[in-house]
């Protein structure tokens, strides 16, 4: 706390006036982060076509991108302070939003005869396998070349995706 106070130039009076203490701060930071990458991801979305393969690429550099540009930004939304339990709620909270999205797509990418398990699956295993490609791209686990990682990324996510729509078994 005295560390946030000094790099803010700040004294305790001013910063409780806008926060209860350090998880509130916390909150309120990993809040306006995730609300950047929302509206970067859905700006990103507008500008491109309603292929399947559009829109999960769209989606997938977008959120790299975003990541990439300021690492910071990957220390609140997926890896910092792993044992804050405010965090921890924000990105619990994340995930199952995100799996209400990813599960909603699917239908808005032409799947709109799909069973709701079969959405919910879905939405799962995509929301998770997202949130380990970014905790490994932002990681530097994946190397440097974003157009590589997004390339390989869009590849496996579609296969997902007609596996989820279709119904059918790889190799069959």
């Amino acid at each position: 706390m005295r560390a946030v106070l000094r790099v803010a130039g700040l004294n305790p009076r001013y910063f409780y006036e806008s926060f209860t203490d350090l998880d509130d701060l916390l909150g309120a930071l990993y809040d306006q982060h995730l609300a950047g990458l929302a509206v970067r991801v859905e700006g990103d979305l507008a500008t491109r076509g309603s292929e399947p393969a559009e829109v999960i690429r769209a989606g997938i550099e977008s959120v790299l991108r975003h990541l990439t540009e300021d690492p910071r930004r990957a220390r609140v939304l997926i890896s910092g302070w792993p044992g804050n339990p405010t965090l921890g709620q924000r990105r619990r909270q994340g995930f199952l939003a995100q799996i209400q999205a990813y599960s909603s797509d699917a239908r808005l990418l032409g799947s709109t005869d799909l069973d709701a398990d079969r959405l919910a699956v879905f939405g799962t295993m995509f929301a998770g396998s997202m949130g380990a490609l970014a905790e490994a791209w932002a990681d530097g686990r994946l190397g440097d070349d974003l157009d590589v990682v997004v390339d390989r990324s869009v590849e496996l996510a579609l296969a997902l995706y007609a596996t989820a729509t279709t119904g059918a078994r790889p190799g069959t």
